[in-house]
């Protein structure tokens, strides 16, 4: 039971993980939240990591300790019924260093996702 816990509060972290996120995906927020998709959809731990920001990593690696687990690990598990089965977006909005996206989740909802600018890169 406990472990279910833990493996909930991963799968919820990913989705935390997207909502700080993220840098270094692309030339535009739109750009980021696509790269991190494909990652997850993909189990791709580097690509991932590459469109997090530097927070979001030490968030979800801290949690993935008390998991017993490694970051690489953590970042494995969202499973099929926790991504969309495809990526849409809308209403990207720029200000300055950080910026929001819309996106679609799992069950067909918008969700508004902030991005921050880190080293040039969303």
């Amino acid at each position: 039971m406990k472990t279910q816990k833990l493996t909930a509060l991963v799968v919820a972290l990913m989705a935390l993980a997207l909502i700080a996120a993220a840098c270094g995906g692309g030339g535009s927020p739109t750009a980021t939240a696509k790269a991190f998709y494909e990652a997850v959809k993909a189990k791709d731990t580097a690509g991932i990591k590459a469109t997090m920001s530097k927070g979001s990593l030490e968030m979800m690696e801290k949690f993935a300790k008390m998991s017993n687990k490694t970051l690489d690990e953590a970042l494995k598990e969202p499973n099929a019924s926790t991504t969309p089965a495809s990526f849409e977006s809308k209403d990207e909005k720029i200000t300055g260093d950080t910026a929001t996206v819309q996106v679609k989740d799992e069950k067909g909802n918008w969700e508004t996702i902030p991005f921050v600018k880190e080293d040039g890169n969303w």
